[in-house]
C-alpha cells in the first residue's frame, strides 16, 4: 500500500580535473583529482505504527535515513621511456591517495508483528543515537613493469601496497599477466594472468555499532506476555578488522575466423 512506501530522493555530484605532461622519447606524467558528493533521502509517509502481517504490511514505514557521503581522490601516474634490454621495458609507477567520510541520521519508530488472527506476536522498540559517522585516509603505490621479450610476447608484473587508517596494514597486491600470439599460429592469442586485490572499506559497514538497538518483545498466543525485551546490537573489535581480499586468476584463448568473426575461450 501506499502508506507503507517512502519517499527516496539521491543526488550525486561528481568533479574530476587531470593534466597530462609529456616528455622527450615518450615519457608521460599524469596528474589528477577527483571530488564525489552522495546524497540519499528516505522519508516515510508518516509516523502511524507499521505492522507486518500474512496478508500484508499496513501504517507507514519505520525507518527514515538521511546520509550523506563524501570522497576525494589525488592521483599521479608517470609512465618512463622503454628501455631496451633483454627484449622492450616499459615502467609505470604511480601513488594514490583518498580522504573518505559518511554520515547518516536514521530516525526510526515501532513496529509490530501480527499473526493470522491479527494479535501481536512481537513488538518492536528502537533507543540510542541516531547518528553514525566516520572518517578515513587511504595511500596507495604501485609498479608494473610491460616487458616485451620478443615479437608476439607480452609479461606484466607489478606490485601495489595499499594503507589505510582502520585496518592499519600494509596491504600487498602483487599481479602478473602474459599474453602469446604464436607466429606458427596466425591471428591466435593466448593470454592469462593472476593478482590479488583489495576491496576498498565500507564506512556505512563499519559505523554499524554506532547505530540504534532494538528491543523485541513477544507474545504468545491470545496476547500473554512471553519474554522480552530482548535487545539486538552490533558490536565491533577494530584490533581484528581485515580488509576484503581476492585471488583472481584468468586464461583466455581468442582466434580470428573468416569474415571477421572472432572467437573466444575463456576460465
Amino acid at each position: 500500500p501506499l502508506e507503507t512506501t517512502t519517499n527516496r530522493r539521491n543526488k550525486l555530484v561528481m568533479t574530476a580535473i587531470r593534466d597530462q605532461v609529456y616528455f622527450p622519447r615518450g615519457a608521460l606524467a599524469e596528474f589528477g583529482f577527483a571530488d564525489t558528493r552522495m546524497m540519499l533521502v528516505q522519508v516515510p509517509q508518516g509516523d502511524r505504527m507499521f505492522e507486518i502481517t500474512p496478508y500484508g504490511n499496513s501504517g507507514n514505514y519505520f525507518v527514515g535515513i538521511d546520509r550523506h557521503s563524501n570522497r576525494q581522490q589525488w592521483t599521479a601516474n608517470v609512465i618512463l621511456p622503454s628501455i631496451e634490454k633483454g627484449g622492450s621495458h616499459q615502467l609505470r609507477f604511480g601513488v594514490d591517495f583518498q580522504r573518505a567520510s559518511f554520515a547518516q541520521e536514521t530516525v526510526r519508530h515501532d513496529y509490530r508483528v501480527l499473526r493470522t488472527d491479527l494479535t501481536v506476536a512481537r513488538h518492536v522498540t528502537f533507543a540510542g543515537d541516531p547518528f553514525q559517522q566516520r572518517r578515513n585516509f587511504e595511500g596507495a603505490h604501485y609498479i608494473l613493469n610491460k616487458w616485451t621479450p620478443r615479437e608476439g610476447v607480452v609479461v606484466e608484473a607489478g606490485l601495489r601496497a595499499d594503507w589505510d587508517q582502520v585496518v592499519r596494514d600494509v596491504l600487498w597486491s602483487p599481479r602478473i599477466s602474459a599474453a602469446w600470439a604464436p607466429r606458427w599460429l596466425s591471428d591466435t592469442k593466448f593470454s592469462a594472468g593472476y593478482g590479488i586485490f583489495h576491496d576498498s572499506l565500507s564506512l556505512g559497514t563499519l559505523t554499524r555499532h554506532q547505530d540504534q538497538v532494538s528491543y523485541a518483545t513477544f507474545y504468545a498466543p491470545g496476547g500473554a506476555y512471553e519474554r522480552g525485551p530482548l535487545m539486538t546490537a552490533f558490536y565491533v573489535n577494530e584490533r581484528e578488522l581485515r580488509a576484503p581480499r581476492h585471488r583472481t586468476f584468468s586464461a583466455s584463448a581468442e582466434r580470428r575466423l573468416p569474415f571477421d568473426f572472432y572467437g573466444r575461450a575463456g576460465f
